[in-house]
């Protein structure tokens, strides 16, 4: 793969720069000027989630770079979470960035290999602030990660996934348990200082009685209304009636008035209504009255509560949960022990008769004696998985995790059968002296001729027809054509 050209826009600024094919140093006569940056951006130009920088937000500048890849040569156009990719026939396709992420790349590598697309930035790439230290685990830059396990796995074709599911599944168990474990001994230090006192915990019983009577007297207020309303046109009817001064003949021929006197069991009727809107009144009286004591009692508590201090009400809470400790310390020791057995399996699957191990220590080694330092590398093909970077000095671990680069590097463009860019930001670290510079850049001179070379550095190497890419002032610096 290679890298063309980039322009990065940033509203009326751009700036566009020309990258040989072999080797190219971004320069600059001081430190924050844009090095770094126009490093991340050609990442961010290719859809990596990388962090911006300083003074410049990636997702406010536009990106267009020119690469060769996979799919021959193509432009990608990067606008915040869109990616266009235009080809030399005229065609174009889409991505949406972060899930098309490893689509897009799975076509510039020329591989679906996850394990290979997930780590492959790591290979090429060492970053000024992680890189120099990231031997074979770890984070390359942002939240990208590299892992020597997966990248193996990557290499020889040998897939963990299921194995890695179960795997992560039984951590995330593990996780939980291991956080109701510290639940229980809190509890258990709780109860020790409060002398086995168990905190009150809410009457959920007295709720529910509180709302079986809130919803009783609820229904007995309604009746109470349709009582009242019968009354009132009880009593309406009899004034309309006595109005019309309406009589009735007698058995004797005499009129007899119509009114509530002479009108049989209105009066009756009407005490019965009475009776009946009295005793629901009394019913209700007697419902609301129970109610009160639950709700006064309900307020003391929360009274209570808003008195205690946070540590109070949380230590109030916790006592509430109800944790076997015992049986979650045996489920705990369960886990672990599946944990242990995943992990070997993993490790038996990537590690054995694998001749991409072998190879990839074997050049660490060709490397370690010619920037001398094959006394701190262990003759076993398994030390490039160590995590013993502790007794390394400055000076040692530089020049290891380059030679583990190009060890990467070198079984990587095997696999994908195409070339790799090696990017690399400051290389010249704080403890390095120049000499071992130098065999380092002997060594990209001599080995990796083939390869593009990006350096970024405020010092001059001395690569051949370097192309020297001087920053000056500030990266993006150049007024956009309109």
């Amino acid at each position: 793969m290679i890298f063309h050209s980039l322009k990065i826009t940033e509203g009326l600024f751009e700036r566009y720069i020309d990258l040989s094919d072999k080797s190219n140093l971004i320069y600059s006569k001081k430190n924050s000027t844009g090095k770094t940056t126009l490093m991340r951006f050609l990442l961010y130009s290719l859809g990596y989630p990388v962090p911006s920088t300083k003074n410049i937000r990636f997702e406010k500048c536009v990106t267009e770079t020119t690469i060769t890849c996979s799919m021959g040569k193509i432009t990608i156009l990067r606008n915040d979470e869109y990616l266009e990719v235009g080809f030399e026939n005229g065609s174009k396709e889409h991505f949406v960035l972060p899930t098309d992420q490893n689509a897009f790349h799975a076509k510039v590598y020329g591989t679906e290999n996850n394990d290979l697309l997930n780590n492959i930035l790591g290979v090429f790439y060492v970053d000024q602030e992680k890189g120099w230290t990231l031997l074979n685990r770890g984070i390359i830059i942002g939240k990208i990660r590299f892992n020597i396990e997966q990248l193996v796995r990557g290499l020889s074709d040998r897939s963990c996934d299921d194995l890695t599911k179960e795997l992560r599944s039984v951590e995330q168990q593990l996780s939980k348990y291991k956080q109701m474990f510290s639940v229980a001994e809190y509890q258990q230090e709780i109860n020790e200082a409060e002398n086995n006192i168990v905190f009150e915990t809410k009457d959920e019983e007295e709720q529910k009685l509180l709302e079986m009577l809130n919803s009783e007297i609820s229904s007995l207020e309604t009746e109470l209304k349709r009582v009242n309303a019968v009354i009132a046109e009880n009593n309406s009817f009899k004034n309309f009636i006595e109005k019309m001064k309406i009589a009735v003949k007698g058995s004797d021929g005499n009129p007899i008035p119509v009114n509530r006197d002479t009108i049989i069991g209105f009066d009756f009727s009407v005490e019965f209504l009475l009776a009946k809107r009295k005793m629901i009144s009394s019913k209700i009286s007697t419902l609301k009255s129970k109610a009160e004591k639950y709700e006064r009692k309900q307020t003391e508590q929360l009274q209570l509560v808003k008195t205690e201090t946070l540590i109070e009400s949380f230590d109030r809470n916790i006592s509430k949960i109800e944790v076997d400790q015992m049986a979650v310390s045996r489920v705990i020791s369960s886990l672990e022990k599946e944990k242990s057995k995943l992990k070997k399996q993993i490790t038996l699957l990537t590690k054995h008769n694998n001749d991409v191990v072998t190879r990839i220590h074997n050049t660490i080694m060709k490397y370690a004696k010619e920037l001398d330092f094959e006394q701190y590398i262990i003759p076993s093909s398994d030390y490039i998985f160590t995590d013993d970077l502790k007794s390394l000095s400055g000076t040692i671990l530089h020049k290891i995790v380059f030679s583990f680069k190009l060890a990467y590097i070198v079984e990587v463009q095997k696999k994908l059968n195409m070339t790799l860019p090696i990017i690399l930001d400051s290389p010249s670290g704080r403890e390095i002296t120049k000499e071992n510079v130098k065999a380092m850049i002997d060594i990209l001179n001599r080995d990796f001729s083939d390869n593009q070379i990006i350096i970024a550095s405020i010092f001059q190497y001395d690569i051949d027809n370097i192309n020297v890419i001087e920053i000056e002032d500030r990266l993006i610096n150049e007024l956009r054509q309109q």
